[in-house]
C-alpha cells in the first residue's frame, strides 16, 4: 500500500514545479481503540469528529500530539485520570496535498474515579481566607460523587480566578492539589489559594471623550471603590454610543501600584479619529459566570 501511493505522489510531484511543492497534510481517516474500552460511545464519536476535522503537518509529531491532548483529554474528562495509551498509524491513501490515515490506539483505561472532599487554604499561611468555604465552592463545577473531570477543574479554576478578580484581587491565582484514593477511586482537591492584595480605584483621567460619558464614569468608578476590570470592561460595551466607534477599553492605560494597592485610569480617546473603524467593543462577550 505505501509503495502504491509513494508512487502514485511521485508521479503527481513531477507535474509540480519545485518551488511550489506543498507539504502535504495528514487527514485521519479511522480510529479505533484497543482493547474494548468504556469511554462513553458519545464521547468516542466527538473525539473522532475532532480528529477528523483537524489536519496536521505530515513532518509534525502528529501521532504523538494527538495523545497527549484529544485522546488523554478525552479519558481524563471522564474520570480517568491515568490513562495511558499508545499509538500506532497506517497510511491508508494519498496524493499530493494530503496523506490519509488509520490510527489504531492502544488503551490502558486505569480507575475511573470521581470527587471526594474539596478544601481551600490560604497559600499564606499567616493569612486567613478573605471569603468562607461556602462562598468558595459556588465556583467548583463539581459535587461530591461526580466523575472527576479535568476541563470542570479548569473552569473551577477560572472561576475562582474571575471571582476573586471582580472583588478587586487581580494578582489571584488557585492551585489544585490532589490525593488520589484507589481503593475508594476518589479524588480529594484542595485549593491553595495565593490571594495577593486587595486593589482599589486610585484617580480618574478622561480626555476627549463627552461630558456625558466623562460624569458617567466617574460616577461609576470612584477613587477608593474596590477595582472589579470586568465592570469597567461591560461598562464600555453598556456605553459605547458615547465614544469613538473604534475605542476600547484595551488600549487605555490602566496603571495600578502595588504599594499603595490603586488603579488609576487614565482614558484618552483623543486617537480614535477614525469613524469608520469597526468599534473593538464588538468582538468580546461578556458571559456570566455560570
Amino acid at each position: 500500500m505505501r509503495e502504491e501511493i509513494a508512487a502514485k505522489r511521485a508521479k503527481m510531484e513531477n507535474t509540480v514545479p519545485g518551488d511550489a511543492k506543498p507539504e502535504p497534510r495528514v487527514v485521519i481517516e479511522q480510529i479505533r481503540f484497543f482493547p474494548p474500552i468504556d469511554l462513553p460511545e458519545s464521547t468516542q464519536i466527538e473525539l473522532f469528529q475532532s480528529l477528523q476535522k483537524a489536519e496536521f503537518h505530515s513532518s509534525s509529531n502528529w501521532l504523538e500530539e494527538i495523545q497527549e491532548i484529544p485522546i488523554r483529554g478525552a479519558w481524563q474528562n471522564n474520570g480517568y485520570f491515568k490513562i495511558k495509551s499508545s499509538a500506532e498509524a497506517h497510511l491508508v491513501d494519498g496524493d499530493l496535498t494530503h496523506l490519509y490515515y488509520s490510527v489504531d490506539v492502544y488503551v490502558d483505561e486505569g480507575y475511573q474515579y470521581r470527587l471526594g472532599e474539596v478544601t481551600f487554604r490560604s497559600a499564606d499561611p499567616d493569612e486567613r481566607l478573605v471569603f468562607s468555604e461556602d462562598e468558595l465552592r459556588k465556583y467548583i463545577y463539581l459535587n461530591h460523587g461526580d466523575i472527576l473531570s479535568a476541563e470542570k477543574i479548569r473552569k473551577s479554576l477560572d472561576g475562582l480566578k474571575r471571582f476573586y478578580g471582580t472583588n478587586g484581587y487581580i494578582d489571584f491565582t488557585a492551585t489544585p492539589f490532589t490525593e488520589v484514593g484507589d481503593s475508594t477511586q476518589t479524588i480529594d482537591i484542595r485549593m491553595d489559594l495565593d490571594q495577593q492584595r486587595q486593589f482599589r480605584i486610585g484617580t480618574v483621567t478622561v480626555f476627549g471623550s463627552t461630558p456625558e460619558f466623562e460624569g458617567l464614569l466617574k460616577t461609576k468608578f470612584q477613587p477608593g471603590d474596590i477595582f472589579d476590570w470586568d465592570k469597567f470592561e461591560a461598562f464600555f460595551i453598556e456605553n459605547k454610543a458615547m465614544l469613538p466607534p473604534d475605542a476600547s477599553p484595551w488600549n487605555q492605560e490602566i496603571k495600578r501600584s502595588q504599594a499603595r494597592g490603586t488603579v488609576d485610569f487614565r482614558l484618552d480617546f483623543r486617537g480614535c479619529p477614525d469613524p469608520e473603524a469597526k468599534s473593538a467593543l464588538e468582538a468580546p462577550e461578556v458571559v456570566p459566570l455560570r
